[in-house]
């Protein structure tokens, strides 16, 4: 199986602007921009019957459940603390931390839930999402983002802006290829943290992944459902070319909606998006505009063991060589088991092992840390005094 490669020119999407908070009213349905969030089945007729239903029932008209806040919160609350008033305001200030939302509106008697947006959004590649449908996913992202950058000691320091010096400067270091966790090492060799978030409320239009800044810090997130590293590897070489030419500002938030199968180099015209695309291939396969053929018809192990000879002899990821080969000859199916005969790791787990191993979680109040191992799926595996070294 011979690979055969052409230029072809990044593409992107045209973005839309949104800039608001995001209020939810204690009735039956939340409104956001004019949009409805609707209850689960039978939550439209859930009577008030005292102040701690308000609550609740403003939050689940806001996307967040019940049993959602209950699996975030600290493991030593129970709804019986409700009736202190202090518990009561704890319980609050821990929302507010947790999920970006408004301390003021949750503190009155009727309580609101609002999502506290930062300054500005850019939505990027959202051809099936709404304006303002992921709002409430990027304020709970924002709030994240913010615990993160407190436990981090490491300073800032401006990425290359040519995508051939950082795959030099990553090989530099990991020479056998530019994968994931060489990627994610090279972010964090600059003070850029990168963090999978695993637990979001069910129900929420969820984001693939984004980049935003905190204290003039950027921050690469991740939300893809997908345990491929190949799929990770490609939203971060992504949102890391967005930091390198400088697409996020001041508080600016940039969230490439949909980054699967069917928006994998999109043939839209954003010039940020195009040049983003750009950046990223060139810097996962050393040239630009690289599309990778073949001049049989392959199966998924043709596929696989071509990728990996490819890599050897090239520092080209093996799992980044079948989605592009999975792209440009139609033949997602065979890309996907390709993927399952090389890739069977975990890769959110990875991510955030990194993550952890780089974060001082002593910085945080103990129920800031819980969630944020609740968040990223490592409860499991660390306790609250095993924060890593």
């Amino acid at each position: 199986m011979g690979w055969h490669s052409r230029s072809c020119k990044g593409v992107g999407e045209a973005y839309q602007r949104f800039e608001s908070t995001v209020t939810s009213p204690l009735v039956p349905v939340g409104l956001i921009k004019g949009r409805p969030v609707s209850f689960e089945e039978g939550d439209d007729e859930m009577p008030l019957k005292d102040p701690h239903d308000q609550l609740f029932q403003a939050l689940h008209g806001a996307g967040l459940s019940r049993s959602h806040i209950r699996k975030m919160l600290p493991d030593w609350w129970t709804d019986e603390l409700l009736d202190d008033q202090a518990a009561r305001i704890e319980l609050d200030i821990s929302l507010s931390r947790m999920f970006g939302l408004k301390l003021s509106n949750l503190l009155q008697d009727r309580p609101l839930v609002t999502f506290e947006l930062p300054g500005g959004a850019k939505y990027k590649r959202s051809r099936r999402i709404g304006e303002g449908e992921l709002a409430q996913a990027t304020s709970i992202i924002h709030s994240i983002s913010k615990m993160v950058v407190a436990c981090v000691s490491t300073d800032f320091v401006p990425l290359p802006t040519d995508p051939l010096v950082v795959r030099r400067e990553v090989l530099a270091k990991h020479p056998k290829r530019v994968s994931l966790m060489a990627m994610i090492d090279y972010l964090w060799s600059h003070g850029i943290p990168t963090i999978h978030v695993s637990e979001m409320p069910d129900g929420l239009k969820k984001m693939d992944g984004l980049v935003l800044r905190i204290d003039d810090r950027p921050v690469v997130v991740l939300c893809k459902r997908s345990t491929y590293e190949a799929w990770h590897l490609f939203i971060v070489a992504h949102e890391l070319a967005h930091c390198a030419l400088g697409h996020v500002e001041g508080d600016e938030v940039l969230v490439d909606c949909t980054l699967g199968e069917e928006s994998y180099l999109m043939g839209e015209a954003d010039l940020e998006e195009v040049a983003a695309d750009e950046f990223s291939i060139a810097a996962l396969n050393g040239d630009h505009g690289v599309i990778y053929t073949s001049d049989v018809s392959a199966n998924a192990s043709q596929l696989a063991n071509a990728a990996l000879s490819y890599q050897r002899a090239h520092g080209v990821d093996a799992g980044h060589i079948i989605l592009n080969y999975g792209h440009h000859n139609s033949a997602w199916a065979v890309a996907q088991a390709a993927l399952r005969q090389i890739d069977k790791g975990y890769a959110p787990r990875k991510i955030n092992q990194f993550l952890l191993d780089h974060l001082d979680l002593g910085w945080l109040p103990e129920s800031s840390a819980e969630y944020l191992l609740k968040v990223t799926g490592m409860d499991s595996i660390y306790g609250l005094g095993d924060t890593a070294e």
